[in-house]
């Protein structure tokens, strides 16, 4: 919505990829200080996966979604799933 050339895109991708650098560290040490010594491994795991995984989920909305539909509707499902994940990890009685 924000993006109106290709200045203003690169300026933001600039800025997500500071942020991104930024919180690496902060999650590793959360990471190596909450979960158990015995589960790390996994959690360290999961966590490197992240990102590819959602290159190749993007890659597989493109065909699915994006040609057939839209692209807005790719954006909207994608925010969608990503309000659903934040919506359960605020709900009590979960960790």
């Amino acid at each position: 919505l924000a993006v109106g050339s290709l200045t203003a895109l690169l300026g933001f991708l600039v800025a997500g990829g500071l942020a991104n650098g930024a919180m690496q560290p902060a999650v590793n040490l959360l990471l190596a200080r909450t979960v158990d010594d015995r589960r790390q491994g996994l959690a360290f795991g999961v966590k490197q996966a992240a990102i590819p995984t959602s290159t190749l989920l993007s890659g597989l909305a493109v065909p699915a979604l994006a040609l057939t539909v839209g692209w807005h509707v790719a954006y909207l499902v994608a925010a969608g799933l990503a309000l659903l994940v934040g919506a359960m990890l605020v709900l009590p009685g979960r960790r």
